[in-house]
């Protein structure tokens, strides 16, 4: 017999819905001053809705609301690089700089490391 698995953008939306659902039977039934926690947890349930049906970013199809922290994180990659990583010269065998230019592709790609010149080489 084959399991159909529910997809983890399937999940996340579940799990969206039922905390809906269970705010709002709270609300109801206990305190009206639960009806607060829709104003998070609603916007959070049609961000994802959206997330699922739009067809332009697979990261946000697969992984709505929590692939928004993907894009989030790297638009903020130069200031955590620039406080707790490396910088972009400092990495073996290639520093970021480095990696980033033609000069390893024109020497056959990472096949060849002697070949390559060092970055601030004037010999043409």
């Amino acid at each position: 017999m084959k399991r159909k698995f529910l997809s983890v953008s399937g999940m996340i939306l579940l799990i969206l819905v039922l905390i809906n659902v269970i705010i709002l039977k709270t609300a109801y039934l206990v305190s009206e001053n639960w009806y607060w926690c829709l104003i998070v947890s609603l916007p959070l349930l049609l961000v994802a809705i959206y997330d699922v049906r739009q067809k332009q970013h697979a990261m946000l199809c697969n992984y709505p609301v929590i692939g928004h922290l993907r894009y989030f994180f790297e638009s903020i990659r130069s200031e955590l690089r620039q406080y707790f990583f490396e910088t972009d010269l400092d990495g073996k065998p290639f520093n970021r700089r480095q990696r980033s230019t033609r000069e390893i592709m024109e020497a056959g790609g990472f096949k060849n490391i002697k070949s390559i010149r060092p970055a601030n080489s004037s010999e043409e």
